[in-house]
Parts: structure tokens; sequence; C-alpha cells
């Protein structure tokens, strides 16, 4: 996150924050589990669908 960091020494401004996000999917659910998450998909109002491949994304896949 540009900016976002803590302040250089002996200088104006900030630094970048650089995060790293480590998310874990679990490989297997119950059933009560699975209708859990049924549920919280259904009450989310946000559209979490993946955007659209980029242009060097779909040329990447056209040679591979």
């Amino acid at each position: 996150m540009r900016a976002k960091g803590i302040p250089f020494l002996n200088e104006k401004g900030t630094g970048d924050l650089i995060v790293k996000v480590m998310v874990e999917i679990p490989r297997k659910l119950s059933r009560a589990q699975r209708e859990l998450v049924g549920q919280l998909a259904e009450s989310l109002a946000v559209d979490n669908k993946p955007a659209s491949p980029s242009l060097i994304e779909k040329m990447k896949d056209l040679f591979n």
C-alpha cells in the first residue's frame, strides 16, 4: 500500500506498506458446514465474482 508504511528517517514522507494475506480453504466440509456457507453466500450483498481476465492473461492462455 503506497505511502502507508513507516516514516523515512531524515526525510519527508512514508514508505510503502507490504501486506501478505494467507487464506486457508478447507478441503472437506460436513453437510451442516456446507449449508452454513450457502446461507452466508445468500446473505452477502457484495458481488464476489472475480474480475474478467486482463489482456495479458488472455494472451498467456493462448500460448499455453
